[in-house]
């Protein structure tokens, strides 16, 4: 196998193992009772941002959000319906930073002799000693390439609905969860971090959770 084909197979595995799972940080301060919200309560999912609310993009977002409410037992409604709860629903993702990452590349070659013997008479060992080369590894060389690493963002904020507008009353539980890779665009990677929002939700108040979750999108 030549260098090159080396260097290229090494740097194909190195981002398959990046690209395959979705880091998270996850954190969410609350001030729930017993852990979570009663099943069958109502909630409604309203954009953060006036401009987001309407929107095909926001429509899609918020679905992913819906059904994972509805998993918790909460009947999903429109806003209009009156319900208990209102989730405020705001997400970004930030233009690409270039990264520099490096990685060794093992070197072959000649690392000594050894010593053999050849036949003497008979059949025996007594003729004059032969060396051989050994081969194996001699060194590593470093090399290097840059990619663009995407910052991303979601926030959930829970407030009772009181008929005030949701900003204007304090959440009694707000989520965020960020997380940063190579795909330029949120909605490949926005189910993953969903179900790391959700995954043992509301979990202890104000603990930050790094959670991995499975890529299965297409970025």
């Amino acid at each position: 196998m030549s260098i090159r084909i080396l260097v290229l197979a090494l740097l194909a595995a190195a981002l398959s193992a990046c690209g395959d799972r979705v880091r998270s940080e996850v954190r969410t301060v609350h001030s729930l009772e017993g852990g979570g919200l009663a099943p069958g309560e109502t909630v409604a999912v309203v954009a953060g941002e006036a401009r987001k609310q309407g929107t095909l993009e926001f429509a899609a977002h918020a679905e992913k959000l819906s059904r994972r409410l509805r998993a918790l037992g909460l009947r999903v409604v429109d806003p209009a319906g009156n319900p208990d709860y209102l989730v405020v629903f705001d997400y970004a993702i930030e233009e690409g930073a270039p990264v520099t990452r490096s990685y060794s590349v093992p070197r072959y070659g000649q690392t000594g002799v050894a010593p053999a013997y050849s036949a003497g008479p008979a059949g025996g060992h007594g003729g004059a000693p032969v060396y051989l080369p050994t081969y194996g590894v001699t060194g590593y060389a470093t090399h290097s390439y840059s990619e663009a690493v995407y910052a991303r963002s979601l926030t959930l904020a829970l407030h009772r609905n009181d008929g005030a507008p949701a900003p204007d009353t304090p959440p009694i539980a707000e989520t965020t969860v960020t997380s940063a890779g190579d795909c330029g665009r949120l909605a490949p990677v926005i189910d993953a971090m969903l179900t790391a929002a959700f995954t043992d939700f509301p979990g202890p108040s104000g603990q930050s959770r790094t959670i991995d979750v499975p890529f299965e999108g297409d970025c």
